[in-house]
């Protein structure tokens, strides 16, 4: 685990599924987005897209001048689905805020995936993938997908109880949608989906966006970046393997991380990546985040 300042949980009662009805957040309201996946609207709205231009030139950061913007950020998206394809297992180091479940926290995220080559689990298609998100004060929150089945876990501190929820089927709401934001790397691919092709939105300039390459690290290798120029914009990096390599200012509604960042890389998951670490139980409950 990471170490660094902690703060004190507040834990919400969490959503409940009874059959398939899907679950908002807000005062027993009900709202289903009837268009997946619900990321891709919702990244439109953070981050319109604009006037793209080129990143500045300094000692770590390269721009791509006399490149088509545009075009770049289409491969930048085929890039990163290219890293959602397969099998992997991603650790990353995060700090920041996660819902009700983490407030200022350090901990650590663990992604994985196993699926064909050339293909994607995410979000219900054939093969698995799954989070776990671990506070340093011990809160943690688990998702399984198998397919379009859905299993949950989350405890609010180290020394209360793990409570796991499922299986049940995946439902296109509010509540599903926000919980499976942890899973960063098809966060990242919807977030570049609606760049390339907003969705019911203006077209109107807003923001800017730059492109830019960057050395990187042993781990990583060089790195093509997006950053949305403007205050406290997000900054995301991406592997020549298609790997989210870093995000800084990962704003989403109930998740606002100041920094997460990859921390090592396997090119098959474990099995326990897939276990659940308690005993289901139904119905099923979406996580407090």
């Amino acid at each position: 685990m990471l170490t660094g300042p902690t703060r004190g949980v507040s834990l919400r009662e969490p959503l409940r599924l009874r059959g398939t009805e899907p679950c908002d957040r807000s005062d027993g309201m009900i709202e289903t987005v009837k268009r997946l996946p619900f990321l891709a609207a919702l990244a439109v709205i953070v981050m319109v897209i604009g006037a793209l231009v080129p990143g500045p030139e300094n000692a770590e950061a390269r721009s791509t001048k006399n490149l088509d913007p545009a075009a770049r950020v289409t491969q930048l998206l085929s890039l990163a689905e290219k890293g959602l394809d397969g099998s992997f297992e991603l650790t990353y180091a995060v700090t920041g805020t996660n819902g009700n479940l983490y407030r200022g926290d350090s901990g650590t995220l663990v992604i994985a995936q196993s699926a064909t080559a050339g293909h994607s689990a995410w979000v219900t298609a054939a093969g698995k993938w799954s989070f776990r998100l671990d506070g340093d004060d011990g809160a943690t929150a688990q998702w399984i997908e198998s397919g379009s089945s859905a299993e949950d876990c989350w405890r609010p501190a180290l020394k209360s109880a793990m409570r796991c929820t499922g299986p049940t089927a995946y439902v296109a709401s509010i509540g599903f949608s926000l919980s499976i934001l942890p899973f960063i790397e098809g966060a990242v691919v919807d977030s570049l989906r609606s760049i390339v092709d907003p969705v019911d939105l203006p077209s109107s300039t807003t923001s800017a966006l730059s492109l830019f390459t960057s050395a990187g690290s042993r781990l990583t290798g060089p790195l093509t970046c997006l950053r949305e120029d403007r205050s406290h914009g997000m900054t995301m990096c991406i592997t020549p393997r298609g790997v989210i390599a870093s995000v800084t200012n990962f704003d989403y509604v109930t998740v606002q991380w100041q920094s997460v960042q990859l921390i090592g890389e396997a090119s098959s998951p474990r099995a326990i990546d897939f276990v659940p670490e308690g005993k289901l139980t139904q119905p099923f409950e979406v996580p407090p985040v």
